[in-house]
C-alpha cells in the first residue's frame, strides 16, 4: 500500500501531500498539493520607546519574491515553492528563499479494510526564511528569521474506490522559536513563529 504523509514534502512510503484549510486542494502528478500557513512575529523597541511588532506571513513572503496575484505558499517534494494557476511558480528552497525540515520522533499507521489508513507523528521542525536568499546569515537580507520547535501531523486515507481514495492531514507546530532580522529594526532579535495546514484530496493509488 502506498500512502501519502505531509506539509514539508516528507513522504511516508511514496507520494506528497500538503495541506492547507483556507483553500481547496490541488493535484500535482498525482500528488494532493495545497497552500501553508506561515507566520514568525518579531517584538522590539522602536526610536520613540514604543513597544512595537514586525510579522512575517504567506502574504510577505510571496510579495517579496514579486508571485502574481493570487499565488499560494505550499510544499512540493521537499521544497517550498510558489504555486501560481494550479502551476509551480517558483521553488523558493532551490531560490534560497526558504527551507525546511522535520524530523520524526515517534509515529504509529494503522491499517484499515480496502487500503484505509491512519497515520499520526510527532517530531521536531525547522524552517529558514530570507528574503535576498542568503540562509547563512540573516543580516545579510530585508527580512529572515531561523526557528524551530515541535510538530504534530496526523493523515489518514479512506477505502480505495474504483483505484482512487480520499487522504485526510491536520499539521499543526508549537513552540517554534529562533532569531529574525528586519532591515527597519536594524538588529537581530528573538521570534516566535506558527505554521500550521490541513485539507485533503483525491489521489490514484495503483
Amino acid at each position: 500500500m502506498k500512502t501519502s504523509k505531509v506539509i514539508t514534502g516528507c513522504a511516508l512510503a511514496a507520494g506528497l501531500m500538503a495541506f492547507a484549510p483556507q483553500s481547496q486542494a490541488l493535484v500535482i502528478d498525482n500528488s494532493v498539493v495545497a497552500p501553508v500557513n506561515v507566520k514568525a512575529t518579531v517584538t522590539y523597541v522602536n526610536g520613540s520607546s514604543k513597544v512595537q511588532k514586525v510579522s512575517f506571513s504567506n502574504k510577505d513572503i510571496l510579495k517579496k519574491v514579486g508571485a502574481p496575484k493570487g499565488s499560494k505558499l505550499a510544499t512540493w517534494e521537499g521544497d517550498m515553492v510558489v504555486i501560481s494557476d494550479n502551476l509551480i511558480w517558483e521553488d523558493l528552497t532551490v531560490a534560497g528563499n526558504v527551507s525546511f525540515d522535520m524530523v520524526d520522533l515517534s509515529d504509529n499507521t494503522t491499517l484499515g479494510k480496502n487500503g484505509a489508513f491512519k497515520y499520526a507523528e510527532v517530531g521536531t521542525y525547522t524552517i529558514d526564511y530570507a528574503s535576498d536568499g542568503d540562509l547563512v546569515d540573516l543580516t545579510d537580507n530585508a527580512e529572515a528569521f531561523d526557528v524551530s520547535g515541535t510538530y504534530s501531523l496526523k493523515v489518514s486515507g479512506s477505502a480505495v474506490k474504483n483505484g482512487d481514495q480520499t487522504q485526510t492531514g491536520k499539521f499543526t507546530t508549537s513552540n517554534l522559536s529562533g532569531e529574525a532580522y528586519d532591515s527597519t529594526i536594524g538588529q537581530t532579535l528573538p521570534v516566535s513563529a506558527t505554521v500550521s495546514g490541513g485539507g485533503s484530496g483525491k489521489v490514484l493509488v495503483p
